[in-house]
Formats: C-alpha cells, structure tokens, sequence
C-alpha cells in the first residue's frame, strides 16, 4: 500500500490537488468568508489554471521514447561516484573553510540573538563576495538533487559507504540552520523505504524520529536567546511595524499576515507551514501589480534568464523574490518565495502559467517512467521545489536539469568488484 502510494505515477495529481486546495481553495475560503485581500480572489484563479495544466501536461507522451530509447554515453560507476562525491568534498571543505562564522555551532553555544543568527545565516553563504558568491549556486545544485539522489543510489545498491556518507551529509545540512537541507536529503530515502527498497521498519521509525527532532532542533536554534516578543519571526522581528509590535489576540487576517506573532517554536513552525507560503504568493501577485505595473519581465527575475530578458526589453536583472520580502517586511535581508506559477505570471503572464504547468507535468512523467528506482525518488523533492519556489531555479540552480540529462542520457558501467546495480530489496 505505501510503497502504491509514493508512486512516482501520482506525483502529478498529489501535486495538482495540494496547489488547488492550498493555493485555490484555501485563499478562495479565506477572501469570502473574512475579505482578508482581493488579491487571494486571483491566487485562486491562478493556482486552479496551473493544477489543471499540470495534470495536462502528465499525459503528454512527446518525452516517452527519450526515457531508454537513446543511446547512451556509458560510464564506469566508480568514476562518476569519485567525480560527484570528490567534488562536493571540495566543495563542502572550501565553504567551512572560508567561513567567518557556523550558525548551527553559534546557536547551540547559546550566544548568538536572533538577529545576529540573521546575519550568520546571511553570511555563510548568501551574502559571499567575490569568487566566493559561487559557492552558494553549487551548493544548492548540490544539495538540492545531485547528493539526493547519489546517496539514494548508494542506499539502492547497497553501497558499504553508504552508513558514513549518510549521517555526514545530515550533519553537513544542519551547520546553516537550514532545515529543508535536512529534509531534502532523507525525503528520496524514505521514499524507497516505503517502497521497500532500503531500510526495514525499524530502521524508516528511528530515521523518522531523528528527522523530527532535528527539525525541531533547528527550529528551536534559529531563534537564539531572545525575549519572548523577538521570538515572532527570527529572520524579520526586527523590522516589523510599530502596529505589528503592539498586535494582541487572534484574528484570521493577523494570522494571514506579517504581523502576527506565534508564542513559541511549534507555532513559528505552524504558521510558516500553512499561512506564510499562502499570503506570500497574494503578495507576489500584488507587488506584479503595483511595482512591476503589470509589465511581463521575459525571464529578468532568473540569473541564467536575465541576459536574454535584457536583449528582449532593455530592462537589467530584477530580484523579485527580494522585492516581496522587501514589500512584506521593510528589510533588504531575505528574499520572499512563492510558488511557481507566481514566477511564470510575472515574467510570461497566463501563458507562462500554463507552459509553466505542461513542462512541469512533463517533467512528472519522466520520473514515473524511469526504470531507475532512486532517480524516481526525487519526485517529491521536484514538486516541493516548484510548489514554494521557481520552476527555472529547480531546473537549473537546484540541479534537476542535469539529473535529468543524467537519467536519460548516461549509463553507468559497474566493474565487477562493485555491488550491483540491480534494484536490492532489504527485509
């Protein structure tokens, strides 16, 4: 029954039905009952379009004879695992050893504020200069799907490293107090585990009760040592409004709104979980609106996109996620995800929400039919990438592009004194 239901074959629809109830029916409840913002009207609007063209997109076969119908360039595993593992090594060390401060190690210390956690996080690797702003780009393309899924390959052969590499990486995602690292690199192993790939029961229970408590661990940390009302929002409490300082008691439009403030860290968990991603996307709608004045960018809100963006409308580079982080919050500190379909209207409007939607249901039906069990895996990490962020940033800056270029285009050459590629089931 677990192992039907992690299907990559009902990503699509698993997808679809979260984007429709939380982004659809949700703000469309909300706006009617309480007329929080006319903008969740349009929210609405926008996210039913995309779930319907997602699920289009799914049954469209034209990528169906690419999945073991091209020749491919073979390569022998254990030099394509020294490459990968070799260079996020590298990686990993020039990162801890060029960085002024570890925000996990600060944090557990107890002497670091909130705000100072802020500025820790900001600088391990968002805010490097020079060579070093590199270092921020691979690390996501690494941790965002290329050490996913090697360790999952690790985990479906077997691997005798696999035990060492695995609580490694775990350790590595937490010195940023970043908790989506932590779930990005277990998520594709649990996956196999329901499907009874790798792990036995015991074993998916303990990792389960580790993950959760790590992830409160994290959580807890990021706060620092701070008075009760810092402890709000650790990343924007120090610019929020008088008005929002002084708010008591509860209302559904505070609590849909930068001005609430949760009590502790299960309610910052709680309300980041289900009302921040909500009210963030009707504010990225609103900041199209009444920054943007509604003009489409052509790609300008991407890195990879912004030179060609540039030749099409002389516009530069805009950072949008920061522009709504700026309009939430009053600060230049953090930038703002929302959804895809926000990141295809403001840059390509309504046909960029469906041609959004029909490559990402595309790309679903690559994962449902790949014969390679850790590869399909990654579907999760896939639709929660687009479901709060951008379809061109987990293409390409998360590294699910080259994953599947990988899928389709490589085959890995085992010698015979490593373990076998075939899929091992464990008991």
């Amino acid at each position: 029954m677990l192992g039907q239901l992690s299907s990559a074959r009902l990503a699509p629809y698993y997808l679809a039905g979260v984007i429709f109830a939380y982004y659809g029916l949700v703000p469309a409840v909300v706006q009617a009952v309480w007329g929080i913002d006319a903008y969740y009207w349009k929210l609405a609007t926008v996210a039913t379009t995309a779930a319907v063209s997602i699920v289009a997109g799914f049954h469209i076969p034209v990528f169906d004879r690419l999945v073991g119908g091209v020749r491919p360039i073979v390569l022998p595993a254990r030099v394509a695992a020294f490459g990968v593992w070799g260079a996020f090594v590298v990686l990993v060390f020039v990162i801890l050893a060029t960085a002024d401060n570890i925000p996990f190690l600060n944090a557990l210390s107890g002497a670091s504020t909130a705000q100072d956690l802020i500025v820790q996080r900001q600088d391990f690797l968002a805010a490097r200069q020079g060579w070093e702003a590199a270092l921020p780009y691979l690390n996501v393309m690494f941790m965002g799907s290329i050490i996913p899924y090697a360790l999952a390959v690790m985990f479906v052969n077997m691997h005798r490293l696999r035990w060492i590499a695995l609580p490694l990486v775990m350790a590595y995602s937490l010195l940023a107090l970043e908790k989506i690292l932590l779930v990005k690199v277990l998520t594709p192993l649990f996956i196999l585990a329901m499907q009874r790939r790798v792990w036995n029961a015991a074993i998916l229970v303990l990792m389960s009760v580790l993950t959760l408590g790590l992830f409160y661990l994290t959580t807890y940390l990021s706060r620092g040592e701070t008075s009760s009302e810092e402890m709000a929002f650790a990343e924007a409490m120090s610019h929020a409004s008088p008005a929002a300082q002084a708010a008591s008691g509860f209302s559904v439009a505070t609590y849909f709104s930068t001005d609430y403030r949760p009590s502790g860290a299960i309610d910052l968990l709680i309300w980041r979980s289900i009302a921040v991603p909500i009210f963030t996307a009707a504010d990225a709608l609103k900041v199209i609106d009444t920054e943007l004045d509604n003009q489409l960018q052509f790609g300008a809100t991407s890195t990879f996109l912004a030179p060609l963006a540039k030749i099409v409308t002389g516009r530069d580079k805009i950072n949008f996620d920061a522009m709504v982080y700026t309009y939430q919050w009053g600060s230049h500190l953090g930038r703002a995800n929302s959804a895809y379909f926000n990141e295809a209207s403001v840059n390509f409007g309504w046909p960029g929400v469906v041609g959004f939607s029909l490559i990402i249901g595309l790309c679903l039906r690559l994962f449902s039919r790949s014969p390679d069990p850790a590869f399909a895996a990654l579907w999760p990490l896939f639709c929660w990438n687009v479901f709060q962020a951008g379809l061109i940033g987990t293409l390409l800056s998360n590294g699910f592009l080259l994953v599947f270029a990988f899928m389709l285009f490589v085959r890995l050459e085992e010698t015979a004194a490593e373990p076998s590629p075939r899929v091992r089931r464990q008991s």
